[in-house]
C-alpha cells in the first residue's frame, strides 16, 4: 500500500536539459485534505498499489479535488493512473508524476482525461489548478499548464476521438530553444493562463 502526499517542490523545468529521474519514487503523504489559498483544496490521500507492471497503480481509496467553483474532480476506487497524461519529456525535467509537488494533481488529472467527461481544455485548467492546490508556484504551476495544454492529451466533444499526450523525451535544439524562451517569458511575465494557452510550440 502507498500514501503519495505533497512533499517536494518542482523547479525541474526551469532546467530543461535535466536527465530523466531513476524509478518512481514515492513519499508518506500529509494527513487529509491539503488547500492552498483560492484554486481548491484535494480530499483524502492517494492510497494505492503498484499493479504488476510496476507502472500503474490502482486506487484503493476515494480521492478527490473540488475546484475553487466547487466542481467535483474525483477519483475513484479502482482508478488506474499511470502519469500518461502528462507529457513524457517533462519526466525528464519535472520527475516523474509520483513524484513533486504535482503528484496529486497528476493523479485526478489522469483520471479526468481517461474518462474525458469534460473538455480537454478544462481538465488542463483543473490541472493548473490542481497544482496550486498542491503547493506549487505560480510560474512552475503555468510551465506544466503550458506543457499539457499544448502538449498533454485532447479530445472531441463527444470524447471519443482521442489524441495522447506527447511521448516526446527529449527536445530537438530548435524546440528547446523555443521552450527555452517560452519558459522565460512565463517566469519573468506571470501572463494569465489564456495568454499561455496561445503560446504554441511550433
Amino acid at each position: 500500500m502507498i500514501r503519495i502526499g505533497s512533499g517536494l517542490t518542482l523547479f525541474g523545468l526551469m532546467c530543461m536539459g535535466a536527465c530523466r529521474s531513476a524509478d518512481p519514487q514515492v513519499e508518506p503523504s500529509p494527513p487529509a485534505a491539503v488547500s492552498v489559498g483560492d484554486f481548491g483544496r484535494f480530499e483524502g490521500d492517494v492510497v494505492a498499489r503498484w499493479l504488476e507492471d510496476d507502472r500503474t497503480m490502482e486506487l484503493l481509496e476515494h480521492f478527490r479535488f473540488v475546484d475553487c467553483h466547487g466542481t467535483d474532480w474525483p477519483a475513484p476506487i479502482g482508478s488506474v493512473v499511470d502519469g500518461a497524461s502528462i507529457p513524457r519529456f517533462l519526466w525528464a525535467t519535472a520527475g516523474s508524476p509520483f513524484t513533486g509537488s504535482y503528484r496529486k494533481a497528476s493523479v485526478v488529472h489522469d483520471v479526468a482525461c481517461d474518462e474525458r467527461l469534460r473538455p480537454w481544455q478544462r481538465v488542463h485548467r483543473m490541472f493548473y489548478d490542481a497544482c496550486r492546490a498542491g503547493g506549487m508556484g505560480s510560474a512552475p504551476a503555468k510551465t506544466m499548464f503550458w506543457a499539457v495544454y499544448h502538449l498533454g492529451p485532447t479530445w472531441s466533444p463527444d470524447g471519443q476521438s482521442f489524441v495522447p499526450a506527447s511521448e516526446l523525451e527529449s527536445l530537438s535544439q530548435e524546440q528547446q530553444l523555443k521552450v527555452d524562451e517560452i519558459l522565460q517569458y512565463i517566469e519573468s511575465t506571470d501572463p494569465p493562463l489564456e495568454e499561455i494557452e496561445s503560446l504554441v510550440l511550433e
